[in-house]
This record gives C-alpha cells, sequence and structure tokens, in this order.
C-alpha cells in the first residue's frame, strides 16, 4: 500500500519521512507527559514500517528514559499533512 506526504509524493513502507506534525486524533486522549514525548519526534526523519488503510504511515521510534537509563518504542501514525518525504 501507499500513501503520500505533504507535497504530494508517493510514500511507501522502507521510505523515510521527516515528521512535520503529529496530528491531534494521535495526542488528543494522551497524558500531557507523553504528549510532550512525541513532540521530541517533530522534525526529525524516520523509516516507514508500514501504510495504514487511512493513509497514514506508522515510524517506530526509541527513547531513552534519561532517569532511569531503559529503552522505550513507540509506534506512531503520521497522516500525510504531517510527513515529508526524506
Amino acid at each position: 500500500m501507499k500513501t503520500s506526504d505533504s507535497n504530494g509524493n508517493s510514500v511507501t513502507i522502507g521510505d523515510r519521512i521527516k515528521i512535520l506534525e503529529i496530528d491531534e486524533k494521535i495526542t488528543k486522549f494522551l497524558p500531557q507527559k507523553e504528549k510532550a514525548e512525541l513532540s521530541e519526534y517533530v522534525g526529525k526523519i524516520f523509516t516507514v514500517t508500514l501504510v495504514n488503510s487511512d493513509g497514514s504511515m506508522v515510524v517506530s521510534a526509541m527513547r531513552r528514559n534519561e532517569d532511569s537509563e531503559e529503552i522505550f518504542g513507540n509506534e506512531i501514525a503520521i497522516f500525510p499533512k504531517g510527513a515529508l518525504l526524506s
């Protein structure tokens, strides 16, 4: 399956995208701390691992908890308006 980025460029699994924004549909019900953590991914480049039927692109992101040194992973759906093919 394929989708497009904010400029209309075709995006498929394996392509790299720059996250321009994370849609409110994703963050609306999250606690403020999680919203802040996800906002750290804006402006960074990730590989698309899945394209959903709604056209959103799934990327996987890892982050380290500075307090405990634990590593956490997130899968985030990015809608076309929030992505730029890199």
